[in-house]
């Protein structure tokens, strides 16, 4: 399945014009259906955990999630076990929690760069300036994020 998984990922079209909107999502729900997969299923699964959290709905049409994560919910209300989760990059926190709640029997692992990293580096700036205020904040969003899931281990590791 990840050889599939990753093939699909690689192939998702990314809307460009209005008009291509409608069939990007049309090829989407076939490359979904390859995996066995129902896109309008993760979808309606998505919605419901983002609205559990108090985030918007996903909406193509504003890029406020990316369509991962609507794979991901596409797997979780599938008949494919889930038993660990390795996400690369925690940021604020926002996706794991996504995660734990799309799978919460599954073990999650989530890493990210130490904060002098990320400040010395500049790699979050844009989160600083335009997601929360400071790194006081975006500290504070990612533990209260974190602190929701149960079966979890965070780690901060240098390159």
């Amino acid at each position: 399945m990840l050889n599939r998984l990753v093939h699909l990922i690689l192939k998702i079209p990314i809307p460009r014009k209005k008009n291509s909107y409608y069939v990007a999502i049309k090829e989407q729900e076939v490359l979904f259906s390859t995996l066995e997969l129902n896109r309008s299923d993760g979808l309606n699964s998505l919605n419901q955990v983002l609205i559990s959290l108090g985030f918007d709905e996903y909406t193509e049409s504003n890029g406020m999630w990316s369509e991962h994560l609507v794979l991901f919910a596409a797997i979780a209300v599938s008949d494919y076990k889930v038993c660990k989760i390795l996400e690369i990059g925690t940021f604020c926190g926002q996706t794991t929690l996504i995660l734990s709640k799309l799978f919460p029997s599954a073990k999650l692992t989530t890493y990210d760069l130490p904060l002098k990293n990320i400040r010395n580096k500049k790699i979050y700036e844009y989160a600083f300036s335009r997601k929360v205020q400071d790194e006081t904040n975006f500290l504070e969003l990612r533990n209260t994020n974190l602190s929701q899931i149960v079966d979890l281990e965070f780690k901060e590791k240098t390159h």
